[in-house]
């Protein structure tokens, strides 16, 4: 991916606790927001409007200085997706499952860009993705977050187990490098 990424039409989705079923996906809206993204935007989303205290999510809706974070059910920036109502959701669009999960990012004509899951065996519908892709052998409990680490190369985004690396440390900054002392760094393939 170069500079200019146009992200007009891609989608989002995820899977079930086996990963063996994929969830309705969320397309990213085709308006010039998403065109000419600069190389390494960090786009953060949330599958909820509100968060788990009950207050709106912070927006960040700037995509000059690299950095976004917004939620997947912002009308007019993403379209579909089978979204629950507050206070008990029920939808299973983007409802990460804590045994297991995996979230993919497609482009416009629906080629797999990257995913990203977490479960002791990786599934079925992981393993028959061809390119790049990590899997945190482990389950995920409620706050934890799935990253590569130590990530001293590309390739350690890509990857069938063993990369992956999940921690519950409230430090960490999402969409940020981040210091791991379990396994290193991801910060170290930021600032190569």
């Amino acid at each position: 991916m170069g500079d200019n990424v146009d992200m007009r039409n891609w989608s989002i989705r995820d899977n079930n606790i086996t990963q063996t079923n994929w969830q309705t996906e969320v397309n990213f809206s085709n308006i010039s927001f998403w065109n000419n993204l600069r190389r390494g935007t960090v786009i953060v989303l949330y599958n909820r409007i509100i968060n788990p205290v009950g207050t709106l999510y912070n927006i960040d809706s700037n995509k000059n200085d690299g950095y976004i974070q917004l939620t997947l059910q912002t009308i007019g920036l993403f379209n579909g997706g089978a979204f629950g109502t507050a206070p008990a959701w029920g939808g299973s669009t983007m409802e990460i499952a804590g045994l297991g999960d995996l979230i993919q990012l497609r482009d416009a004509s629906g080629t797999h860009i990257h995913a990203i899951g977490h479960r002791s065996t990786a599934g079925a519908d992981f393993t028959s993705i061809i390119g790049s892709k990590m899997n945190h052998s482990a389950a995920s409990a409620n706050g934890m977050s799935t990253f590569a680490c130590p990530s001293r190369r590309l390739a350690d985004f890509n990857g069938p187990s063993g990369i992956a690396f999940a921690s519950m440390n409230t430090s960490f900054t999402r969409g940020l490098p981040n210091t791991c002392s379990a396994a290193g760094q991801n910060k170290i393939f930021f600032d190569s």
